[in-house]
C-alpha cells in the first residue's frame, strides 16, 4: 500500500508572505496587550486543526497547522492566554490523531510508538507514591511531550513530503516565531545596560523564559536562512526571510541564553554533510551571504555597545549553570534504581527540582526502559539520515532533528518543538522519478513493483527499465 502524499505545491508568494508578517506583527502587538486575544487565537487555530482533520483530505494542511502550533506555543504562554499550560502539546496530538484515523490506509513506522510505550510502566511508581489527583496531574504534564512525539511520527511517517510543501510548513512556522519576536523587540525599548548581569535577561526575553524564547527564534531563523538560501526566481522573498532571520537571532542573542546560538549552530553544522551546497553555491548567495555577514556583525558591535560589554562576558561563560548537578543526581538516583527506575515525578521529589535534561532523566525515572526508549529516539535520527531522496528536505528534516535531540539535552520536554521535529524526522519525501516509459511490455509488471519500491526508498536495480527524459 503506498503512502499518502502530502499535496500542497503551489508556489510560496513574497506578496502573501508580506501580508502574513503584518498580521503576526499585529497579532503579537495585540497578544502583549490582552491575554484574551492570545486565547481566543489559541482556540480559534485549534478549531481550525479539528475542522481540517474531519474535512480535508489534503494531509499536507495539517502538517502545516502542525508547524504553525509549535510556533506559536510561547506566543501563547508568554501572554499568559486562558488555556491549559500544555495546549500546543495535547492539540497536536488530539488534531493529528484525527486526522491520521481518517486517512487511508498505510504503512507507518512503529519507532515513536515503541519509545512511548516504554515510558509507560514508570506511571505505577507515581500512582502508588502519590494521591491519585496528584499522579494524574504530574503523568500528564511529563507524558505530554513523549505522546506528541508518538503522534507525530506516526503521522508524518505516513506523509510523502515534497519540497514545496516542507517550505510551505517552514514559512507558517516562521510566521508564528514573529509573533514571539514582536513582543520581544516591544519590551527592548525600555531596557538600558543595568538590566544585563551574568545570567538569562528575562525583560529581554519577552518577560518569559530566555532559555525558551532564545530557542525557539533559532528554529525560526533556521527555517528562515533554509528557505533563503533554497528559494529561487522568488523576488524579494529571499531577502525578506534572510532579514527575518538576522531579526530572531539577535533578539535570541540579547535574551543572554546561549542555548538558542548553540542549537542554530549545532544542528545546521550537523546536517551540513546533507545540505545541496553545490546548487547553494550561487552569485546571489555569495551576495546575500556577504551582507549577512556584514550586518550581523554590526548588530553585533551595537549589541556589545547597548549592553556595556557584558553579553561578551556572558556568551565567553562555559557554566552550565548548574545543569550539571542535575545530570549526576539523575544518575546517582538511576543507579539506586538500575532497572525500573524511580517512577514519573518520583525522581524529581528526591532530586528537589525538575531535570533540564530528558536523557537522564529517562534514566532516574525510567531506568532500562527509559535507556531503551533513548535508543528508539536515536534509531529515528538514523533512519532520518539514511533516508533516500532530495537533498533539501533530507537534510532540513536531519537538521530539525538534531535541534530537538539538542534541546532535549538542556530543557527536556518542556514544549512541544522537539517531539513535533523529531517526529517529522519520520516523514517519507520524494525520491528518484518513476520510469516514464518501458521498452518491454512483458516487463510491465516488474517496472511496477521496481517504481513501488523506489518510492519507499529501497535501492534496486533493475537494468531492464529504462527511464527517458
Amino acid at each position: 500500500m503506498r503512502r499518502v502524499p502530502a499535496t500542497g505545491t503551489a508556489p510560496i508568494h513574497t506578496r502573501w508572505f508580506v501580508v502574513g508578517l503584518l498580521v503576526h506583527v499585529g497579532l503579537g502587538v495585540a497578544g502583549k496587550s490582552s491575554a484574551l486575544v492570545s486565547g481566543g487565537h489559541a482556540l480559534l487555530t485549534l478549531g481550525v486543526g479539528l475542522f481540517w482533520a474531519f474535512t480535508d483530505r489534503r494531509p499536507f494542511r495539517l502538517a502545516a497547522w502542525a508547524a504553525y502550533v509549535v510556533g506559536m506555543e510561547i506566543f501563547w504562554r508568554m501572554t499568559k492566554a486562558p488555556v491549559p499550560w500544555e495546549f500546543g502539546k495535547y492539540a497536536l496530538a488530539f488534531v493529528l490523531v484525527i486526522a491520521g484515523s481518517r486517512m487511508p490506509g498505510g504503512r507507518s513506522s512503529w519507532l515513536p510508538w515503541a519509545y512511548f510505550g516504554l515510558l509507560l510502566p514508570g506511571v505505577v511508581p507515581t500512582f502508588i507514591n502519590f494521591s491519585p489527583q496528584f499522579a494524574s496531574e504530574t503523568i500528564r504534564f511529563y507524558l505530554s511531550g513523549p505522546l506528541s512525539l508518538a503522534v507525530c511520527g506516526w503521522y508524518f511517517s505516513r506523509l510523502r513530503m515534497d519540497e514545496s510543501s516542507l517550505q510551505r510548513l517552514q514559512v507558517w512556522l516562521v510566521l508564528g516565531v514573529v509573533t514571539i519576536a514582536t513582543i520581544v523587540l516591544m519590551g527592548v525599548r525600555e531596557l538600558d545596560t543595568s538590566d544585563f548581569s551574568g545570567g538569562s535577561a528575562v525583560h529581554a526575553s519577552g518577560g518569559y523564559g530566555p532559555n525558551q524564547v532564545s530557542s525557539i527564534l533559532s528554529l525560526g531563523a533556521i527555517c528562515a536562512v533554509l528557505l533563503s538560501l533554497q528559494l529561487r526566481r522568488a523576488g524579494l522573498l529571499p531577502y525578506l526571510l534572510a532579514a527575518v532571520a538576522v531579526w530572531f537571532l539577535a533578539h535570541a542573542v540579547l535574551s543572554f541564553s546561549r542555548t538558542g546560538l548553540y542549537l542554530f549552530a549545532g544542528s545546521l553544522m550537523g546536517a551540513a554533510p546533507l545540505l545541496p551546497l553545490r546548487r547553494w553555491l550561487t552569485a546571489r548567495n555569495g551576495m546575500l551571504g556577504a551582507a549577512l555577514v556584514v550586518i550581523g556583525l554590526g548588530i553585533w558591535g551595537y549589541l556589545v555597545n547597548f549592553t556595556g560589554g557584558r553579553i561578551v562576558e556572558r556568551f565567553m561563560n562555559t557554566d552550565s549553570t548548574g545543569r550539571d548537578r542535575l545530570v549526576m543526581q539523575d544518575l546517582r538516583l538511576w543507579m539506586e534504581n538500575p532497572v525500573f527506575g524511580g517512577g514519573i515525578a518520583v525522581a524529581r521529589m528526591e532530586r528537589g527540582t525538575a531535570s533540564h535534561t530528558e536523557y537522564t532523566r529517562l534514566l532516574s525515572e525510567h531506568g532500562l526502559l527509559g535507556l531503551a526508549a533513548g535508543g528508539f529516539l536515536a534509531a529515528i535520527g538514523w533512519v532520518a539520515w539514511r533516508a533516500r531522496g532530495q537533498p533539501y528536505i533530507r537534510s532540513s528534516l536531519v537538521a530539525g532533528y538534531l535541534w530537538g535531540m539538542l534541546f532535549m539535552a538542556v530543557t527536556a520536554m518542556r514544549t512541544a518543538t522537539p517531539g513535533f521535529l523529531i517526529g517529522m524526522a519520520l516523514a517519507r519525501h520524494e525520491g528518484q522519478p518513476r520510469p516514464r516509459r518501458i521498452h518491454s511490455v512483458g516487463h510491465t509488471r516488474k517496472a511496477h513493483a521496481h517504481a513501488q519500491r523506489r518510492d519507499e526508498g529501497d535501492p534496486v536495480q533493475d537494468h531492464r527499465v529504462v527511464t527517458l527524459g
